[in-house]
């Protein structure tokens, strides 16, 4: 059998929907990246590759580009971990093992190549390297906490935490500040709000408040009485 009969028997069994055999996603974009490659180094511009790739593996359009940029995130990590940096103090690591981990978070490479993420790590490189670094030591414990790196980046102090704690505990604490601090900001705005609203009020002469639809007041009343007693009894559990 030639080399290309037997890649289109592979294919078919390991993308089609109703085969006996699945690829794991890591395997299927690994394939999509290299014919992806391929059809560049023939000529190929980005549209038309996309649109062979589509073809060629029996998916959408969308998810081959999605298999792509993922696999070049993660040639971005092997490159990163397999070439030594005495300044940093990192030594290289084992190909193999490079591989393996890339291959178990995948899903967490989705994430990073999401354009929030790359924006971030691209104008970051020193918390791109810390990025790649607790991927590589299992410091994230979800995929969705690779969503929270620019609100990370963002804040000086959920950075400092990211970058100087230890494993997995030192995400979570980033995560937990910027929550915390997003939590009071809102609650800021809020008191801002109540503020505004005070003097806009205030600022009511007698015959604009005359002119108030009488079922206008009778909901102003209502919802200014429930946000008073419901202060009240809050602020009145904290000093007890």
């Amino acid at each position: 059998m030639l080399q290309e009969d037997y890649e289109k028997v592979l294919v078919e069994e390991n993308f089609v929907d109703d085969c006996r055999k699945e690829w794991p996603n890591f395997i299927k974009a690994r394939k999509v990246h290299e014919a992806y490659q391929e059809l560049v180094a023939a000529g190929f511009r980005r549209t038309a590759a996309l649109d062979e790739l589509a073809g060629q593996f029996g998916i959408k359009r969308g998810a081959a580009e999605r298999f792509i940029k993922v696999m070049n995130c993660i040639e971005e990590f092997q490159d990163f971990h397999s070439e030594a940096d005495v300044e940093a103090g990192r030594n290289a690591k084992d190909e193999y093992d490079i591989t393996m981990r890339a291959q178990k978070y995948f899903e967490y490479f989705d994430e990073l190549q999401k354009s929030a993420v790359q924006r971030t790590l691209q104008v970051d490189p020193e918390l791109r390297a810390k990025v790649f670094e607790r991927l590589y030591d299992g410091d994230f414990v979800s995929f969705a906490q690779i969503r929270k790196i620019p609100a990370i980046s963002a804040d000086r102090y959920a950075r400092d935490k990211f970058m100087l704690g230890n494993g997995h505990q030192a995400v979570q604490d980033a995560i937990d500040w910027i929550t915390v601090t997003g939590m009071a900001r809102k609650a800021v705005n809020n008191n801002e709000r109540v503020i505004s609203f005070k003097r806009f009020v205030d600022n009511l002469s007698a015959k604009e408040i005359s002119e108030l639809d009488p079922l206008a007041v009778t909901g102003l009343e209502g919802i200014l009485t429930k946000v008073v007693e419901m202060a009240r009894v809050v602020h009145s559990n904290r000093a007890s």
